[in-house]
């Protein structure tokens, strides 16, 4: 390997650390690996992986010792194997599939891995729920570590695949737009946020699995439980955001077509991000783009066609 790849690597490897350990700006880590990924080598993007999540881990176990709760070391090397996995398929894997296919394949074989790893989490409860009893001692809270981690299971089995599908996405797309601002060309074909077809299905049979569900609740039915119920709330999640983003293209698209400027642009964007986060208006613009999205099924808008 030349000195050249090396330094890249180790580059890599440490700005990846830095940002899991500091707080609000880890939601980024996984962009580095993207730059790495960048280059179309899978040697490269496998060796910065490695080295990144080594140095996490030596990193996370010098702070955890200390509090007694190394039993968070297990949660860290899964969230970090599962997101090089991620970006790995987007990268190197199913080339011919638009990216939300990649995503979704990705997020398949997330969950799989999960599921296979039940019963090791099983045996890991005796060392998380001490190392939760640790963490809540130091901020206080009436609740104690057994009742955190059936919370954080429950919120995880109902969100936790639809965060991970779209923190991939984030950091795919964000590693790419720093790329381009360094000249280095798109070398895949299918990066835009197309919908294939089939994918409606997708958001109407757990959109419609959900609404029976829930109107079936009032005479005492239960369709659901445990994992079904895991299942189709993700693929909702998943299927509307999906439709979201697709609708939020979609107008950006006709923005540029009537000429709008960049700021003028930027500045919508913005406000439709901050609506997108706030309680109870984020369910309004989900529903809302996520219809202009679907729209394009049966409305050629022709926002799209070269002038």
């Amino acid at each position: 390997m030349e000195i050249r790849q090396i330094r890249k690597i180790t580059a890599v490897s440490m700005a990846a650390a830095l940002l899991y350990n500091l707080g609000f700006l880890s939601p980024l880590f996984a962009v580095p690996l993207q730059l790495s990924a960048g280059e179309r080598s899978r040697r490269n993007f496998l060796a910065s992986s490695l080295v990144s999540v080594s140095l996490i881990l030596a990193f996370r176990a010098m702070v955890l010792k200390p509090l007694g709760a190394l039993g968070f070391i297990y949660l860290d090397g899964c969230i970090l194997l599962l997101a090089a996995m991620g970006l790995y398929i987007c990268n190197f894997e199913l080339q011919n599939f638009h990216l939300p296919v990649r995503l979704a394949a990705a997020t398949a074989s997330a969950a799989v891995i999960v599921f296979l790893m039940q019963p090791v989490f099983g045996t890991l409860r005796d060392q998380i729920v001490p190392a939760l009893d640790q963490t809540l001692a130091v901020f206080g809270g009436g609740m104690d570590g057994e009742l955190m981690l059936l919370f954080m299971q429950d919120l995880f089995g109902r969100t936790g695949f639809a965060w991970y599908f779209f923190f991939i996405a984030f950091s795919h797309w964000l590693g790419k737009n720093i790329t381009k601002r360094f000249g280095v060309e798109n070398q895949s074909g299918n990066e835009h946020w197309e919908m294939p077809d089939g994918g409606i299905w997708f958001l109407f049979l757990p959109l419609t699995v959900f609404l029976l569900e829930k109107l079936t609740m009032r005479s005492g039915l239960q369709l659901l439980s445990g994992i079904p119920a895991y299942a189709v709330s993700n693929a909702l999640l998943i299927g509307a955001g999906s439709y979201a983003l697709r609708g939020l293209v979609m107008i950006r698209a006709l923005m540029k077509k009537k000429g709008l400027s960049v700021q003028m642009q930027r500045l919508l964007l913005m406000t439709t991000g901050f609506l997108a986060v706030m309680p109870g208006l984020n369910l309004v613009v989900l529903i809302l783009f996520a219809g202009i999205g679907v729209s394009e099924l049966w409305v050629n808008y022709r926002i799209f066609d070269k002038e």
